[in-house]
């Protein structure tokens, strides 16, 4: 039984922490306003008036929900936010990459930078590391090798990632190396929204996937309340006690990169174990079926 509550009180819990920092930031900006309990108009007047026919402890559920609900609002899924500009980074480099390596007249010129670029070609991304990265790329190759040995038609796979046709009538290294990562680049997609597959697949690999995941939620999503309760202070502060306004932003800005270092190292957790389902056939990613199910061609067909 507390296994089936856990994941649902994860998921309360950080709408519900974020709606409170974000109220606590909002009073502190408004002047830390204390209502008196003695007003009888206005909207102070009309809490009062309700707050009179109810316990501390409904009173409590009350700001409870209210906090949660502006947690809802005003919390943006940060996880979804960091995978989508990170991806958009990534395409752009791969585009100026592309770019800086074909012949030019100033090679020499660009050699550096190049190099630079070599480099980001390895930058893992959020909810990823380089070993986890590589392994995935290692299980699409296996795949796509067996596709090769059964010598199937490539038509499917290469019309639904639009794979450029320099690819195709050039050299089949480069032509697999090029499926090869858009296969990786998918299966790294799905890894990241395995959740009910998993659970359907097994309870308790779904069980430390949900764990990780919901981690690294709580503290990406809490980053930005805590910077504004921060900022609150800080704006205060600023004009009576200027090196308190400063120190509260350095706090702040110290534990948002601590926070997001674990909620980092929390998605890579989560990846490493929908990973392993996928590795071991409990969950069967449809960017790998897609290359297992293509169909065999004749002997004289490109192999």
């Amino acid at each position: 039984m507390l296994a089936q509550i856990l994941p649902g009180f994860r998921d309360f819990r950080t709408p519900l922490v974020a709606g409170y920092l974000w109220l606590i930031g909002a009073w502190i900006l408004l002047g830390m306003p204390v209502p008196s309990s003695e007003t009888k108009t206005g909207l102070v007047g009309i809490v009062n008036g309700i707050g009179s026919y109810l316990s501390p402890t409904v009173s409590l559920v009350v700001l409870s929900f209210a906090a949660y609900f502006v947690g809802m609002l005003a919390s943006p899924d940060m996880v979804a936010t960091m995978w989508f500009w990170n991806r958009r980074f990534m395409k752009t480099r791969k585009k100026v990459a592309e770019h800086f390596r074909k012949p030019t007249a100033s090679k020499k010129k660009f050699t550096k930078l190049r190099h630079s670029l070599s480099q980001l070609d390895r930058l893992d991304h959020p909810g990823m590391n380089l070993d986890l990265t590589d392994s995935i790329l290692r299980l699409c190759l296996d795949n796509l090798d067996e596709a090769k040995r059964k010598n199937v038609s490539w038509v499917p796979i290469i019309e639904y990632y639009m794979i450029p046709e320099k690819f195709q009538t050039g050299d089949w290294k480069d032509f697999f190396n090029r499926l090869a990562e858009e296969l990786a680049g998918s299966l790294e997609d799905e890894i990241r929204n395995l959740s009910a597959p998993l659970q359907a697949a097994n309870e308790k690999l779904y069980n430390e996937y949900d764990r990780s995941r919901s981690e690294a939620d709580f503290r990406i999503n809490i980053i930005l309340p805590i910077n504004f309760v921060a900022l609150s202070i800080a704006w205060s502060l600023w004009q009576t006690h200027f090196w308190l306004a400063i120190a509260a932003m350095v706090v702040a800005v110290i534990v948002s990169m601590r926070l997001y270092q674990q909620a980092r190292r929390k998605l890579i957790d989560a990846s490493e174990v929908a990973f392993a389902a996928v590795r071991e056939s409990l969950v069967k990613p449809k960017s790998l079926e897609r290359v297992r199910s293509l169909d065999k061609v004749p002997s004289d067909s490109r192999d």
